[in-house]
């Protein structure tokens, strides 16, 4: 804070936030805290409100006379500010994390899938020149794991075929221990 907002005490001494406010109202003399904090008025209030932009903490403030209890106020509203610092903080650092997953995920999880999509059209190709080669003209039907020997290893190896192994594993296991 520059110099010329800081509240200056009657005894001398410079406040540049609110931390040191709450700090200098524990060792302030009387004769300093009833100068800024009487009946009449109270000059914590303008500044908190005008300087340092705090309008709740300022209204809290306003009603408070005894010293005991406008550092409780400030000591709370320090403890709000904090909590919502962190929690700010926080909410940014799982956002960037989030952020950080998803791109990593998108990334690796095309490349696979782009990869193994390739393979199998390759083998798919080997496999229906091979049987055009062998046959002829002939028409047979095969089994998708005949005509795509890679079919199985992408259902194995790809985040879609893992998924879906697992759910036919859970419906299977389901079943088993139903029967049983």
């Amino acid at each position: 804070m520059p110099p010329e907002k800081a509240f200056l005490t009657k005894s001398g001494v410079w406040l540049r936030n609110i931390y040191e406010l709450n700090n200098s109202l524990e060792y302030l003399d009387e004769e300093t805290f009833n100068h800024h904090v009487n009946e009449s008025k109270n000059d914590f209030v303008s500044w908190i409100r005008d300087v340092i932009k705090d309008k709740e903490l300022a209204k809290e403030v306003a009603y408070s006379h005894s010293r005991v209890e406008l550092r409780s106020i400030i000591s709370r509203r320090i403890r709000e500010l904090e909590e919502i610092i962190v929690k700010e903080e926080l909410k940014e650092e799982h956002k960037e994390e989030k952020k950080e997953q998803g791109s990593k995920e998108e990334k690796t999880g095309k490349a696979e899938d782009k990869a193994a999509n390739e393979k199998n059209a390759k083998e798919t190709r080997k496999e229906v020149k091979k049987v055009k080669g062998v046959k002829g003209s002939e028409e047979k039907e095969y089994s998708l794991s005949e005509r795509n020997p890679g079919f199985i290893r992408s259902l194995l190896f790809s985040r879609t075929g893992l998924v879906v192994m697992f759910l036919l594993g859970m419906i299977v296991g389901l079943l088993i221990g139903r029967y049983l």
